[in-house]
């Protein structure tokens, strides 16, 4: 009889620890580089076909995914760089549901900004151009006011560049003829038509920035992102 019980907890010994290797076994399947590499591809393709920028990078690990895309355009301004700290649905197969939070990161270079003033006039401005410094920026170009009858008006601005939760805008805006500061009332005008100076809402799913941070030739939207390691995929064109 003893010679039973102690033959019958061998086999409940031994069949504890076969299940216990096929359930690691299991998981080891389903985090398995193979699966993280096609969800990369899968995320990498949608980001190619949504923005056809200039090169993408996507790094995939479990359900994070960090996102590198240089070239993309945004509210029809080319972006130097972004990048995206996701948090994904692995299961989706659409950009919109597929990237269900991130934090972001963007740098916006002053070429860019100019180059896309110099194809597009816009709210009434011709030949506007700016210049990007480290603790504000300057902008001049030739207004086209309508009153009674329309007149051309050569404007200087000066101010700084803020974040809000639909991008980038121009703030604490002074604007000024013939070296005079014109009116609030005559900035509010104008700034409306401006703002945003880079419009987020293009971005298919959400994206949270922490910061605004200008330089010299460019400004950059932060929030302390790190890569990672994991399954990665690249693609230019």
């Amino acid at each position: 009889m003893r010679l039973f019980a102690m033959y019958r907890l061998l086999f409940l010994a031994t069949l504890l620890v076969l299940c216990s290797l096929a359930t690691q076994g299991g998981e080891s399947a389903l985090a398995a580089t193979g699966d993280d590499q096609e969800v990369a591809q899968r995320l990498c393709d949608a980001l190619f076909e949504r923005f056809s920028p200039e090169e993408v990078q996507v790094t995939v690990r479990g359900d994070q995914a960090f996102v590198q895309a240089r070239g993309i355009l945004l509210d029809g301004v080319r972006v130097e760089l972004i990048r995206l700290d996701a948090r994904i649905d692995r299961s989706s197969r659409d950009l919109e549901s597929m990237v269900r939070s991130s934090m972001g990161e963007l740098t916006l270079l002053e070429r860019d900004v100019n180059d896309f003033f110099a194809r597009n006039e816009r709210s009434g401005f011709s030949n506007l151009s700016f210049r990007l410094l480290e603790d504000r920026f300057e902008a001049q170009g030739i207004y086209n006011a309508k009153f009674i009858f329309s007149i051309r008006i050569r404007l200087r601005a000066e101010g700084i560049l803020a974040l809000r939760d639909h991008g980038i805008v121009l703030d604490r805006v002074g604007f000024y003829i013939e070296g005079r500061r014109q009116p609030e009332a005559f900035t509010e005008q104008i700034l409306k038509s401006l703002n945003p100076l880079l419009s987020t809402s293009d971005l298919p799913f959400p994206v949270r920035f922490r910061e605004v941070r200008m330089s010299r030739g460019s400004v950059s939207l932060l929030s302390g992102l790190k890569p990672f390691e994991g399954a990665t995929v690249r693609r230019s064109r």
